[in-house]
């Protein structure tokens, strides 16, 4: 299965909005979803809207076939070039039986699909079982025109991106802990007050690894192991020429359970030929202590032996600002002294 890449997001294209997992229903929330879609515009890219968004009953925006129909009803729109969702939440996974991937895959104009969190669970499924390429990245209420380091442009940027093309991006500067709530101000940036540094697990300095990226959120991906939505192995197989970059993030799991998570990847054979692994910085909490079993610890205990690099602390996840990262792209990651570049070619 070769990779297909949707057609570019450029300006005057438009952009579906809707929430397979959590809906936006808080005035405050309702605001900030407002103000972003004001802002892409102005931006020269119109919104269309899904009937599954601006309402939230138990954790999601509606029953899980009617937010599968809502998405697949943006897919199928010829006038739409991505689908950006508000945000993730829990219970994604609900809408994967309902969705028909051989119709999706035999649109003859797939879309962009962004977003990360719960959303990895839909962008994962997507990739590995249609082969077309979904972005992640920040969601649709992270996209405000006045996001930090030029996030926004950015991401605007980098989908317009022909197929065949390739776009490179730096890590950034600075990271988020706190955030100022919507409620206090609506038009709030990320508040990237933390130094970046990218690791190397083993202590080295430097190392350079390529391969099809691949991955999502740790918490939400790992229900998909033995399922017919996350055969990573046949991925794996599909892509052995090239190789395959695995990026994972923890947004809620104690150290035990990263490495419970991680062991079931393992189990499960999703590691076994993987050029490397690449984790974005833990949201989850950690134990501090001569004796207290860490972050740092969960994740040696599972990936430290298996003779490929695995970079820790990237900008991928639940302490924004991230890069975006393509599935299925082609990427050369080159970490040096704490700084980080990624460079993504959009081959088929």
């Amino acid at each position: 299965m070769t990779v297909r890449y949707p057609l570019p997001l450029v300006p005057g294209t438009k952009i579906g909005v809707t929430a397979p997992s959590s809906g936006v229903a808080v005035p405050a929330h309702l605001a900030r979803l407002d103000l972003v879609a004001s802002h892409m515009v102005a931006a020269g890219y119109p919104i269309v809207e899904g009937a599954c968004l601006r309402s939230d009953y138990k954790h999601v925006s509606a029953p899980a076939a009617d937010r599968a129909r809502d998405f697949t009803a943006l897919w199928q729109r010829d006038d739409l070039r991505a689908i950006i969702p508000p945000w993730g939440g829990e219970l994604l996974i609900e809408i994967l039986p309902h969705l028909d991937f051989p119709a999706l895959a035999a649109e003859p104009s797939p879309k962009w699909v962004l977003g990360y969190s719960d959303l990895s669970t839909l962008l994962f499924a997507l990739t590995l079982k249609t082969g077309i390429a979904t972005a992640h990245g920040a969601n649709f209420m992270d996209l405000i025109r006045d996001q930090v380091f030029g996030l926004t442009q950015d991401y605007l940027k980098f989908l317009a991106s022909e197929a065949g093309g390739a776009f490179t991006q730096s890590s950034y500067p600075r990271f988020q802990i706190g955030f100022t709530p919507f409620e206090k101000q609506v038009d709030a940036p990320f508040l990237a007050t933390e130094p970046v540094r990218w690791e190397i697990l083993g202590g080295a300095q430097q190392v350079q690894l390529q391969g099809r990226l691949i991955g999502g959120c740790l918490d939400t991906l790992g229900p998909l192991v033995g399922t017919p939505f996350g055969d990573l192995p046949v991925f794996l197989r599909t892509h052995r020429a090239d190789g395959v970059v695995l990026y994972l993030e923890n947004c809620e799991f104690a150290p035990p359970g990263v490495a419970r998570g991680l062991w079931q990847m393992r189990l499960a054979g999703w590691f076994d030929g993987l050029a490397g692994i690449v984790l974005g910085r833990s949201n989850g909490p950690d134990k501090t202590g001569e004796h207290a079993y860490t972050y740092r610890d969960a994740v040696a205990s599972v990936l430290s032996d298996l003779g490929i690099p695995v970079i820790l602390d990237a900008d991928i996840g639940h302490r924004p600002p991230q890069i975006l990262l393509i599935n299925g792209a082609l990427a050369t990651i080159t970490v040096q002294d704490g700084r980080a570049e990624v460079r993504q070619e959009l081959r088929p």
